[in-house]
């Protein structure tokens, strides 16, 4: 079983938990633990954010929704599309080897969330970075949220402006 996190209280000279009881029975006393800070998120913002990605899903136009077949596989592409994804690169001896290897990249990704490109002999994977509350402090998820959902409005739905997130949270 993992242990909770636990909330400290910094006094200047140690961090002091607020409880000691999940301290006392998920913690070893001499034992050296790691320190991690994390910025908490709005729970309500993050609940908008899946509740507007779900609405506008569902609002695509018919011709995007075998690009598009479930809202994660949407979020996870227009991620990728506003730069929120990592990159790995294969190179092969020959066009119809990376081709080849291509398709079972595609074929091996079932939920449609990575993005495969394919250029001669060199075939790119994108795949997007988590919004999970560990991965993205507030900042960095408020940011993402914005992007994915003006990208969705302007370039899926045509809206020539998109909505202003912040007004919601």
């Amino acid at each position: 079983m993992r242990p909770p996190i636990v909330h400290c209280r910094w006094t200047g000279d140690a961090f002091v938990p607020w409880s000691l009881y999940a301290v006392r029975k998920y913690y070893k006393p001499g034992e050296t633990y790691p320190l991690v800070v994390s910025y908490e998120r709005s729970n309500a913002s993050h609940s908008h954010y899946f509740a507007a990605l779900d609405d506008r899903w569902q609002s695509l136009p018919e011709h995007l929704q075998d690009e598009y077949p479930t809202r994660e596989s949407m979020r996870h592409k227009i991620l990728i599309k506003c730069g929120y994804c990592v990159e790995r690169d294969w190179v092969f001896p020959t066009d119809n080897a990376a081709t080849q290897f291509a398709a079972a990249l595609i074929e091996a990704d079932e939920e449609c969330y990575c993005i495969i490109d394919v250029r001669g002999r060199v075939v790119r994977r994108y795949r997007a970075l988590s919004q999970s509350y560990p991965a993205m402090d507030k900042a960095q998820f408020e940011k993402s949220k914005q992007d994915v959902l003006n990208y969705v409005e302007r370039h899926l739905l045509g809206l020539d402006e998109p909505l202003d997130l912040h007004a919601d949270t």
